[in-house]
């Protein structure tokens, strides 16, 4: 048999452009079960970088529906998504997120509130200026935590 059409039993977690990483592989070699923290899907979805940076560079974003179909069609994985409401990339990941359901895909999306960019991974000790209370959210990046045990859990069973 062709090895790509077996499920391989490993689990993927991805944060940032690790996401944009999982998704490309997912999209190539199902697993059993995919975890996106504050994912950067910039190039999976085929979107062209803005010129401006900042935390409102990508409000206006668009996927390329071509690139985007082609990526997203194979995809037989359950995926989680993680993201934040402070993480400059939450329209992108809504994209991302908009995209897999409107192809029937398995997907499920948990919005914290304030969540910075990669509040999943927990304070990394960083001087982060651009947070007012610098790496916060505890409380939340151990609910995302729990959940990605959890929803890996649950396709593993």
């Amino acid at each position: 048999s062709d090895w790509s059409s077996d499920v391989c039993s490993s689990d993927l977690y991805g944060v940032s452009l690790g996401g944009n990483l999982v998704m490309n592989l997912v999209s190539r070699v199902p697993v059993r079960a995919a975890v996106l923290g504050a994912p950067a899907a910039i190039w999976f979805l085929g979107i062209t970088m803005p010129a401006a940076h900042g935390p409102d560079a990508f409000k206006d974003a668009k996927p390329d529906p071509e690139i985007s179909r082609k990526n997203i069609e194979p995809i037989r994985t359950p995926i989680l998504i993680l993201v934040g409401t402070a993480d400059g990339l939450l329209p992108v990941t809504t994209l991302l997120h908009d995209a897999l359901t409107a192809a029937g895909k398995s997907v499920r999306m948990e919005v914290y509130e304030h969540g910075y960019h990669d509040f999943c991974l927990g304070p990394q000790g960083q001087k982060r200026p651009d947070l007012p209370q610098g790496e916060a959210l505890f409380d939340s990046a151990l609910d995302a935590l729990e959940k990605s045990v959890a929803f890996v859990k649950a396709k593993s069973e």
